[in-house]
């Protein structure tokens, strides 16, 4: 489900523009003895006037005396709650910028509170932010390529003149696997190389504060991230 097209954000200068195509949320938690049944999820939403799936939408797969599994289980106009019970994962999503899904995401979370006794601060392991984002720009892939990187003659030789064409950047410290981490991935949209940016950007924190913040300043990011390549 998406917003369209027109959804963007005039925040780098006139010829750059930013659109949100996706934006997800979500909460991991740490239960060890218990999860999630998935029925009781979907009736917490359903009895609210939420829209969910029939059990043919969501397959159930037996968790010990509980049933569980994965995607979407409730919308609410252009807003999405999914979750995955076997990692224990409950988010909301939404193809528009944070300012747009936080009242859906403290909805959801109040919820969550009222019907469930979650207390977020005990039982959230860590929070994620991830986002697909696209960027308008001028000469993307020249502009990438013309990031200095080591020419290798023995590459050289076999392949012929090479230069970048997309680039990750990520936590200094930590890895991928960590509950704090950070990346962004940047490359050309690869159907329109010279007049758009894709822009992959995780982040997870054990504090839901700071990916709130995060995500309230990823616009900020994002703009940051491009002048790596736009100067």
């Amino acid at each position: 489900m998406e917003l369209g097209d027109d959804y963007m954000h005039e925040n780098l200068d006139e010829e750059t523009k930013i659109k949100f195509r996706e934006l997800r949320l979500s909460w991991v938690f740490g239960y060890i003895l218990e999860t999630f049944d998935l029925r009781d999820l979907i009736e917490s939403f359903s009895r609210r006037g939420y829209t969910t799936p029939t059990r043919e939408e969501v397959p159930l797969v037996p968790i010990r005396a509980r049933l569980g599994g994965a995607g979407i289980i409730a919308r609410k106009g252009e807003f999405d709650v999914y979750v995955d019970t076997s990692r224990q994962i409950i988010g909301v999503r939404c193809s528009a910028d944070f300012s747009k899904l936080r009242p859906f995401y403290q909805e959801v979370r109040d919820i969550l509170i009222e019907d469930f006794e979650l207390d977020f601060t005990r039982d959230v392991r860590y929070c994620e932010l991830s986002s697909e984002i696209r960027v308008k720009g001028k000469k993307v892939i020249d502009k990438i390529r013309n990031i200095p990187i080591k020419q290798i003659p023995e590459l050289e030789s076999i392949v012929g003149k090479y230069a970048l064409v997309g680039f990750r950047i990520g936590s200094k410290e930590g890895y991928p696997t960590m509950s704090n981490w950070f990346e962004i991935e940047i490359h050309p949209v690869w159907t329109k190389p010279r007049n758009y940016y894709e822009v992959w950007v995780v982040y997870r924190n054990e504090s839901e504060e700071k990916v709130l913040f995060f995500a309230e300043n990823l616009e900020s990011v994002v703009s940051s991230a491009i002048k790596i390549v736009e100067g």
